[in-house]
């Protein structure tokens, strides 16, 4: 246990309304450090053709002529930002192999 690990220990027995097992699990809490956070790209927030247009800076017309990938929500078109992005990318790179 390093020496802020004490002293916050310490700070939890002198407040009085901690018992033993709790400030044993604030001190295994912070021995253990920050949790990292895992982003799932299943859990990536969907665009509507208009935010993409938006963060696009371009068209809906132009965005139906690019034929980019979607999913659809019922009856309506829904872009994942990573499809989109990956799909530009390699557009990109086929332009470059062409010249």
């Amino acid at each position: 246990m390093n020496a802020d690990v004490s002293a916050v220990a310490a700070m939890l027995r002198a407040i009085g309304k901690f018992n033993d097992a709790q400030v044993g699990a604030a001190v295994a809490a912070l021995e253990r450090g920050p949790v990292e956070e895992h982003v799932d790209a299943e859990v990536t927030p969907l665009l509507t053709p208009k935010k993409l247009c938006e963060r696009l800076q371009i068209s809906d017309t132009t965005l139906w002529r690019l034929k980019l990938p979607y999913v659809r929500v019922g009856r309506r078109k829904r872009y994942r930002w990573s499809d989109v992005r990956s799909c530009l990318e390699q557009n990109q790179e086929a332009e470059h192999e062409i010249r």
